[in-house]
């Protein structure tokens, strides 16, 4: 589970706001402090300290309302822990112990409320111990002897283990709800036009790219929701690679021989290949697509202030499909103008209102397919994750 717990994250801001008093009350003593011996010299050299008195009583003033507001506070934050340091959320784990930079261990939570729900006895695991080995390979290797019981794989080490039989490691890949997407600027640029988009659309091979990028690790999208989702609809199929339409599509939008569009990728080992092969597909139709590689806050303010025309990104975690929806597709979203399809919006809206869960998927059915009609966006994969397991795992 990702959701934190509403008294943990309260606490937190009484913890942080008691510190923060704190700080100020300090500062404000050593400032009473500095006025009450300026006030002690002038008494003491004959001089007037009607100014300084009046001075005084305002910093106690002051200090005396800060005081009130820390013990208010700090009686808050009694007996309460960062969550940062000290996560609370509402998962079949709690947290444990840790030592920074080496492990974090987890203990099973024995309030689990699915496990109470279900009225199974869960979670399995009395603990769970993450050990911080960054380099795969040493993973591998303390995995093979049973010093580690389970590792993510990258993809090149998923096609490696899964394969050869190997006696000591069992290897699996589970899907994740996550979409591989290009992200396009509709509302200014040469993207504005729907021809555009679908000429880009069409000039990827989603198939190649997928195997290129990820040694075939991932499901190819046919819409923004993940296949095995309720929400996505079952009647759309990947697009298709076309490049001679791509062409024909250029030339009827007046680019007949180069279109120049600029964007941006995160600076991720794995971004920048998939960025690689685009860009290189693209060439193949007349399209010149340069990006800058960019950490999350250069990202961002590219993005907010629509100065691109195409990006690549991955949508994360697309658990119920109104929250990627309402952020990427609706004003009161965090698309910050870049598209705005009357249409679509009204069914975000309609999704937001509606309880009853078939008429909800049937408008989220609708949604995707207005989506993909209109090529607001290019769906690429959603991708798995390999894992591999010691063999005493069962």
């Amino acid at each position: 589970s990702y959701t934190l717990s509403p008294k943990s994250l309260g606490g937190d801001r009484a913890l942080i706001e008691a510190n923060s008093l704190k700080k100020k009350i300090k500062g404000s003593k050593k400032k009473l402090a500095k006025l009450e011996k300026k006030g002690k010299k002038e008494a003491n050299k004959g001089k007037s300290t009607k100014k300084t008195d009046k001075k005084i009583k305002k910093a106690k003033k002051a200090l005396a309302k800060l005081e009130k507001k820390y013990a208010k506070a700090a009686k808050k934050a009694e007996g309460i822990r960062l969550t940062d340091q000290y996560p609370v959320g509402t998962g079949p784990y709690m947290y444990d112990d840790r030592s920074s930079g080496n492990w974090i261990k987890l203990k099973r939570n024995p309030n689990y409320w699915y496990a109470k729900k279900i009225g199974r006895d869960m979670p399995y695991f009395d603990t769970v111990k993450y050990e911080i080995i960054p380099d795969r390979s040493v993973q591998l290797a303390n995995l093979r002897v049973g010093k580690i019981h389970q590792m993510d794989l990258g993809p090149a080490m998923y096609k490696m283990l899964a394969g050869k039989p190997d006696q000591q490691v069992q290897v699996d890949a589970m899907s994740m709800p996550h979409t591989e997407t290009m992200i396009f600027n509709n509302a200014k640029g040469p993207a504005k036009d729907i021809r555009v988009r679908k000429a880009v659309a069409h000039a990827i091979d989603r198939k190649a790219l997928l195997h290129g990028a990820r040694f075939g690790l991932g499901v190819l999208a046919s819409g923004l929701f993940p296949s095995d989702l309720w929400h996505h609809n079952p009647n759309l199929k990947p697009t298709e690679y076309k490049p001679e339409l791509s062409k024909q599509l250029l030339k009827e939008a007046g680019y007949d021989g180069q279109l120049n569009l600029k964007g941006h990728v995160s600076n991720n080992p794995e971004a920048l290949t998939v960025a690689s092969i685009i860009k290189n597909m693209l060439s193949k139709v007349g399209i010149i697509w340069s990006y800058d590689v960019l950490d999350a806050t250069a990202a961002s303010d590219r993005n907010v202030n629509l100065e691109f025309d195409l990006y690549l990104s991955l949508q994360l975690y697309i658990f119920d499909p109104d929250q990627q929806v309402t952020v990427m597709y609706h004003p009161d979203g965090a698309n910050f103008g870049r598209n705005n399809i009357k249409e679509a919006v009204a069914l975000v809206d309609a999704g937001k209102a509606e309880y009853d869960f078939n008429k909800r998927q049937q408008i989220y059915w609708n949604l995707e397919k207005v989506l993909r009609d209109n090529y607001v966006d290019i769906y690429l994969w959603h991708p798995k994750v390999g894992r591999a397991f010691h063999k005493s795992v069962r």
